[in-house]
């Protein structure tokens, strides 16, 4: 090709060389010199520039064909070979760069230093909020550049699910406050000034009539598995993990105690848990049709089972039960208690809130009291199976 000046309709007119790559370089009136476009063996076109510095010939890469167009590049060239003439060195600059960490590289460090710290549900989140919407939007973005207007155009972008939105900008600013920590160049300020979306109050508790309506629609639903899951989270207040990765050893039927081993609750702690008579007959029941280690084995029956998403949207949505949470029959417990007149304090020990070591040690001596309760409230779900009015009776000198 003769020496002309490198335009459009040049750049689409080169031609792949077998193997390596051919450059083509800028001439004639208006040309810029060391500006070229090179093409590989395989047809990918770049813009670079070729120039002189300490006495030595170095070439960087502008960007590449079509995401620059030849205008631009040519101008990037320009600015470059005057950066050149004052004795700075794109590709020193370009190194620094480089050296910058992003929001994609604190998003990898977030989850890979802080997310030990984290439960396992909590890290899958947060691998699901910066998946679908810090890394698209935010993360080539430097971490020391992060301004808030492009946190405020993500956090607008996703109006239409405020909660959800809410959340993510509540994760950017952790991220922004660890990269503080860890000495980063990081500014957590620049997510204050964004005003998170109006979140309704939400009903945290059952009522009577809605555990109605949600035990005619387990005792239904064909799969029981699934239903058995959502029947122990209500009769025993405790954690959705909990009750899924539940070992049979951990359970005492005879005298009606739970000891929840320490990798399984939250606290990280061993808890013992007093049951309801309903709560034994339903363990019992399907302790004589298992055969596994697991109360809800998983398929491969190698582990137990992990998830009950879809089970609970059919469920709720069944149910009449919009926009309530697994998580939401946990509160149901320790609420409907709350209200029949027991102690924050006797609540507190029976859901296991309490990280005190000496209501652990003496848990044998609270047994019949939280025994009382939960017999309480195991009476009225069971009631209220039956479409049954019930109330659970306070224990005497339970009240606070």
């Amino acid at each position: 090709m003769s020496a002309k000046l490198i335009s459009l309709a040049s750049v689409k007119a080169l031609k792949a060389p077998t193997t390596g790559n051919r450059v083509t370089w800028d001439a004639g009136r208006g040309s810029v010199t060391g500006f070229g476009v090179r093409i590989t063996a395989k047809g990918a076109v770049s813009f670079v520039l070729r120039y002189v510095i300490d006495g030595r010939e170095r070439r960087v890469t502008l960007g590449k064909f079509p995401d620059l167009t030849v205008a631009v590049a040519r101008e990037m060239a320009a600015e470059a070979r005057a950066n050149v003439a004052k004795g700075n060195d794109p590709l020193d600059a370009r190194r620094a760069a480089r050296q910058r960490p992003t929001v994609d590289i604190l998003a990898d460090e977030y989850l890979e230093r802080h997310g030990p710290n984290k439960g396992a549900r909590s890290v899958e989140d947060d691998r699901a909020m910066l998946r679908d919407h810090v890394r698209p939007r935010l993360g080539k973005i430097f971490v020391d550049s992060l301004t808030s207007r492009d946190i405020e155009i993500l956090h607008r972008a996703m109006k239409d699910t405020p909660y959800r939105a809410n959340r993510v900008l509540a994760l950017i600013r952790a991220m922004l406050n660890l990269a503080k920590k860890w000495k980063w160049d990081a500014d957590p300020s620049v997510t204050g000034t964004v005003t998170p979306y109006p979140e309704e109050a939400r009903q945290f508790w059952l009522t009577a009539s809605q555990l109605s309506r949600l035990a005619e629609v387990l005792g239904q639903h064909k799969s029981q598995q699934s239903a058995n899951i959502i029947r122990l989270l209500i009769m025993t207040g405790a954690r959705r993990s909990e009750v899924m990765r539940a070992e049979w050893s951990e359970f005492d039927l005879e005298r009606g105690i739970w000891t929840k081993p320490s990798h399984h609750t939250k606290q990280k702690k061993t808890e013992r848990t007093p049951l309801s008579a309903p709560a034994r007959q339903l363990l019992s029941a399907m302790k004589r049709g298992s055969n596994s280690q697991w109360l809800f084995p998983g398929r491969t029956g190698k582990g137990p089972r992990t998830e009950i998403k879809g089970f609970w949207e059919s469920v709720r949505k069944s149910a009449d039960l919009e926009g309530v949470r697994v998580h939401d029959l946990r509160h149901t417990f320790a609420s409907h208690l709350v209200s029949s007149g027991y102690s924050l304090e006797l609540i507190g020990r029976l859901v296991g809130h309490t990280q005190a070591a000496t209501t652990r040690r003496y848990a044998h001596v609270a047994d019949d009291p939280l025994r009382q309760a939960a017999e309480g409230f195991g009476e009225m779900f069971v009631a209220a199976s039956r479409g049954e009015s019930a109330e659970v009776v306070p224990f005497k000198g339970g009240r606070k």
